[in-house]
């Protein structure tokens, strides 16, 4: 009866603190079945456990409600299915989560003694949208504790006021709260002392989890590692000057993906970036003096006397109302000239980044084969790949989308062996997308651009 609304919630892993939880929550729902308020409830015709409490709230029923309620405690409340998973197995619709929490604010008012408000509906459907992951023992639970006054501050008057929406919002989220905070402190307490490996796992099973946890102790020391080392790269990169970042992009990053210029070397394309960058400067620096160039002129300064100056000033207020006239610089050609650096890296980068090596091996590929005017996929795939087995390829289209698969599939296995490697060096690693594209570039290059059919014996894997 726990199991049929609960079971996509369940853990599938034995004895974690979960599945304890769990099992003290069956206990409490027995002991709740087997008290004297409810022994007129033939709780065998129902379902479950959630069926009882619904009935018991469709019918009014404040008495069989509050001794569910006052043996139920937070935790075994976390662990029953919540509204959500009780609308997605189909036990309830929205209509009748709206018509139970209605009823409960309705009670709730009574209780008090005061008049119910028009706006109940809607206040339903606020708890419904915001609190759907509470559960209806949370509901129970909750509206018990509000008739208590357990969330009541000295400034909230029920008496005067009566049970409102600011109320009652202000409440729930105490009680989730209070609720969260109950939960954390039981699952470390059944951490601490209920889990047993020894005894309730095999020799193999407590092996393999010791294992897990020294795979993630690893992995989780390596992302530390990663982190500091990526942060202080993007530290010394940013130390770095506008121009001398400019330089750099385009030698290692634009350069290096235009076939003209692949081969280079990185002196060649330092040489070639160097030109690149004055004549963008000296058109930044043109367009400045042709466009932006200020002009001088008088102008009442913020201190109400006119100045010759080609600053501008604005009016600007605060949130109390009080106006000043600030100084606004007029703009510089250095000024101008860094803003057009970080606009064309930041351009020129998001265009790079949108590279994948797949694209890279299949256009590689595609000017190997016109240049060696290929026609058979097999011996596309002995040509460029010699060791490798071949798997039946007719047309030379089906061997280069099966051959760029392939290829980009090693470099997710290399990108592996290189990652902890740069760590050990302690250097700030590329990120798996950089890496895989760079090396899918350097191959292209080596083995479909620079080579002809005649030089074929030396292949560099990727």
């Amino acid at each position: 009866m726990l199991r049929r609304y609960s079971q996509s919630i369940q853990d599938n892993i034995p004895y974690t603190a979960f599945e304890k939880i769990k099992r003290e929550a069956q206990k409490i729902t027995l002991e709740i079945f087997s008290s004297s308020r409810m022994q007129d409830v033939d709780t065998g015709a129902y379902d479950s456990p959630q069926s009882v409490y619904v009935d018991l709230i469709m019918k009014g029923d404040a008495v069989k409600l509050g001794a569910v309620a006052k043996r139920l405690n937070m935790v075994a409340c976390s662990v029953a299915p919540s509204l959500c998973q009780l609308l997605g197995c189909g036990f309830l619709k929205e209509q009748n989560v709206i018509i139970l929490l209605t009823i409960l604010i309705d009670q709730l008012s009574k209780f008090f003694e005061k008049p119910t408000a028009k706006s109940t509906e809607e206040l339903a459907w606020i708890i419904f949208d915001d609190y759907r992951f509470l559960s209806v023992e949370d509901l129970v639970k909750f509206f018990d504790q509000c008739k208590r006054k357990h969330f009541v501050n000295e400034y909230q008057h029920i008496g005067s006021r009566g049970v409102n929406a600011d109320y009652l919002l202000d409440w729930l989220g105490k009680y989730v709260e209070m609720r969260d905070r109950t939960v954390r402190s039981a699952v470390m307490e059944f951490r601490g002392n209920s889990i047993t490996y020894q005894t309730e796992l095999s020799d193999y099973d407590r092996a393999k989890l010791e294992e897990i946890g020294k795979i993630r102790a690893r992995k989780q020391l390596q992302n530390g590692v990663l982190l500091k080392l990526k942060g202080e790269h993007d530290r010394s990169e940013k130390e770095k000057p506008l121009g001398q970042r400019l330089v750099e992009f385009i030698a290692c990053e634009q350069l290096w993906f235009e076939c003209n210029y692949c081969t280079y070397t990185l002196a060649e394309r330092l040489d070639l970036a160097k030109s690149r960058v004055r004549k963008l400067t000296e058109k930044w620096k043109s367009d400045f003096t042709r466009y932006l160039s200020p002009v001088e002129g008088w102008k009442p300064n913020e201190h109400g006397e006119r100045e010759l100056t080609a600053d501008s000033f604005v009016k600007k207020c605060d949130v109390n109302g009080t106006c000043k006239i600030k100084r606004v610089p007029a703009l510089t050609e250095n000024h101008y000239v860094d803003t057009q650096i970080r606009s064309f890296l930041r351009k020129e980068k998001k265009e790079i980044q949108s590279i994948q090596a797949l694209a890279i091996f299949h256009q590689g590929l595609k000017v190997y084969v016109k240049e060696n005017r290929i026609v058979n996929g097999k011996e596309l795939y002995r040509l460029i790949d010699p060791d490798a087995e071949f798997i039946g390829f007719c047309g030379t289209e089906g061997a280069i989308k099966k051959m760029s698969s392939i290829l980009r599939d090693r470099l997710c296995v290399s990108y592996q062996v290189y990652l902890p490697k740069r760590i050990a060096n302690n250097k700030s690693p590329l990120s798996k997308h950089d890496y895989m594209r760079k090396r899918a570039h350097q191959w292209v290059v080596q083995n479909c651009i620079s080579r002809t059919k005649v030089k074929t014996t030396q292949n560099v894997q990727p």
